[in-house]
């Protein structure tokens, strides 16, 4: 399937979306906050060029089995790349984040599954990125999660128990 746009000498000016037509459907689309409607679309593969465009025009799937079976396997491909690079930034952001508290990623990791990305994972990092503290409570707070994340096996489950979590909270998040 190619597009191709002629002027008005009928002389070929460009050819656009080169490739065969691997997948077609419909689309519900917003086009106002309450207005819908149905956009038709096809999938162009290029063989050649190893690229997929989507078009919005009404089109019947032209491309041969080998063909079809060429385009599962680039998206399989593409997918497994975008996570490969998903999972390279989240470790380049959990080795800056170890980094700057001083510990090992495998400590943050450790802290992740304890607490996963909530409130008291906030705190956690908060006390753990203080250099001097004004409360001997609060350092205590740090010493004692500091210890428990240098333990191999530690003791409890919790580097804190549930008065302690209240206490490590943010207080910024507790605005409601």
């Amino acid at each position: 399937m190619a597009i191709i746009h002629y002027n008005n000498k009928n002389e070929i000016t460009s050819i656009t979306h080169k490739g065969m037509v691997v997948e077609s459907g419909i689309e519900i689309v917003q086009v106002m906050s309450d207005v819908y409607e149905d956009w038709a679309y096809g999938v162009v593969y290029d063989v050649v060029a190893d690229k997929v465009t989507r078009i919005y025009a009404r089109a019947e799937v032209d491309a041969s089995e080998e063909l079809i079976a060429l385009y599962k396997k680039h998206i399989v491909n593409e997918k497994r790349h975008l996570e490969a690079v998903h999972k390279w930034k989240l470790h380049n952001a959990q080795v800056e984040t170890a980094h700057s508290l001083n510990i090992t990623v495998k400590q943050l990791k450790k802290l992740v599954r304890t607490y996963g990305d909530g409130k008291i994972f906030d705190g956690c990092v908060e006390l753990l990125s203080v250099k001097k503290f004004k409360s001997a409570f609060r350092e205590s707070l740090a010493t004692q999660l500091r210890t428990w994340l240098n333990d191999p096996a530690p003791k409890f489950k919790f580097p804190f128990s549930p008065k302690q979590e209240e206490c490590v909270i943010p207080y910024r998040s507790r605005r409601w």
